[in-house]
């Protein structure tokens, strides 16, 4: 089902943005990467006018090359694509549950978090404290890399659907079978992801442990080591998606960095990797534990205070269809100039009920309690991000104001 071009996108689609938001956050991507090889840049020129399966071709495509080279260095991650090309095709078993995939939203998380860091650097105090390209290219890792774990929470969901299904047609030692891998859903039992053998000059072979890290990472980020070890412990007792997420990317970046010969790139993402898995990892806590967001240290760790505003911008509670429970939206209105952010998010339905904008409230005022919960940065940045949402119904939500 379509409506006016350039107006709204497909109600079924997987993207949440209209072209013409596309177009805007394209154009920035490019100004902000202008050492991109020319085919790149023809790539994401076109990204805009693709079909939704064009756009998971034309995301892989891009990853590969963004991954393979920053700014800095023209040293490649072969093994990259493997992971989206696999993260990909998981997007499509999604469906089984009605949710929209998670491989457009991360790259959609990208585009959106670049336009912010483009007004960050427009600030003196950012411009003197944070190189650029080191910067960009951990926004690049974490945004595209954060939601890595979401395959292990949904087989949990998945396995507890297929047996309770079998059930019913009498099919007992298929659900039994399926009962058994529901319990089985844990990163615990992963054994090859919760380490990584490297080759260390000095100490030879060298076994590292990517709870450390991350436990590590969290410390610095939340600057209290009582606060990180709690809500570091809650996210491995909850599977946390965004606990495995970290793991996951750890886990194949490090074997990566091990294996190459530039010191100076090595050793800038080998310090700074603590910071990408911890901002990866906490990026999407429990309800309950919301106001851990507020110990986020900006100047210690500012991809994590950037993920979790981004993802939870482009991210409104993500359906494959409108159901009696929510209806379809996407992000129609955006502009942004030196220092404010405009978004402009579209919900509709054909059959508004009063259960449906009793939903829409209690989610969207979850949310705004959420974002508010960002601590303030000091000294202020003088950056505002203004939300409104329009409906094709009476129902009048209130717009979120966010100063940074």
């Amino acid at each position: 089902m379509y409506i006016k071009k350039n107006k709204i996108i497909p109600l079924f689609s997987t993207t949440t943005f209209t072209e013409h938001t596309e177009k805007l956050l394209i154009n920035n991507l490019i100004e902000l990467m202008p050492n991109l090889p020319l085919e790149a840049q023809r790539k994401l020129a076109s990204y805009p006018f693709a079909k939704e399966e064009e756009k998971n071709i034309l995301i892989l495509e891009l990853m590969d090359c963004f991954w393979n080279a920053s700014n800095k260095s023209t040293i490649s991650f072969p093994d990259v694509n493997k992971i989206f090309s696999v993260f990909r095709d998981f997007d499509r078993i999604f469906a089984i549950l009605e949710k929209r995939g998670h491989f457009i939203h991360q790259f959609e998380v990208f585009l959106l978090g670049s336009c912010l860091i483009r007004l960050l650097f427009s600030n003196a105090t950012i411009k003197e404290k944070f190189d650029f390209d080191t910067f960009f290219y951990g926004w690049l890792i974490v945004s595209t890399a954060h939601d890595f774990g979401y395959p292990l929470q949904i087989a949990s969901e998945m396995a507890s659907k297929f047996s309770k299904l079998y059930k019913k047609l009498h099919m007992s030692a298929l659900s039994l079978a399926f009962e058994f891998i529901e319990k089985q859903c844990s990163y615990i039992n992963e054994k090859d992801l919760l380490s990584v053998e490297i080759y260390d000059a000095i100490s030879k072979n060298k076994c590292i442990y990517i709870d450390d890290l991350i436990k590590h990472g969290l410390h610095k980020t939340l600057s209290n080591e009582e606060t990180a070890n709690k809500i570091l412990s809650l996210l491995k007792r909850e599977n946390n998606h965004g606990y495995v997420s970290a793991l996951i990317f750890c886990r194949n970046y490090i074997e990566y960095l091990s294996c190459q010969k530039d010191s100076e790139f090595k050793d800038c993402f080998e310090n700074t990797i603590v910071d990408l898995v911890a901002a990866i990892a906490i990026h999407s806590l429990p309800k309950s534990e919301i106001k851990i967001i507020n110990s986020i240290d900006f100047y210690e760790n500012p991809l994590a205070y950037i993920l979790i505003l981004m993802d939870n911008l482009q991210d409104w509670n993500r359906q494959m269809r409108p159901s009696s429970d929510w209806p379809s939206y996407n992000l129609m209105e955006f502009n942004f100039n030196s220092n404010v952010i405009n978004i402009g998010y579209n919900l509709r339905h054909n059959n508004w009920t009063k259960r449906m904008e009793n939903q829409v409230k209690e989610s969207l005022n979850d949310k705004r309690q959420l974002l508010n919960q960002l601590p303030k940065i000091k000294p202020t940045l003088n950056i505002k991000i203004l939300v409104r949402f329009i409906t094709n119904h009476r129902l009048n939500i209130k717009g979120i104001k966010l100063q940074i």
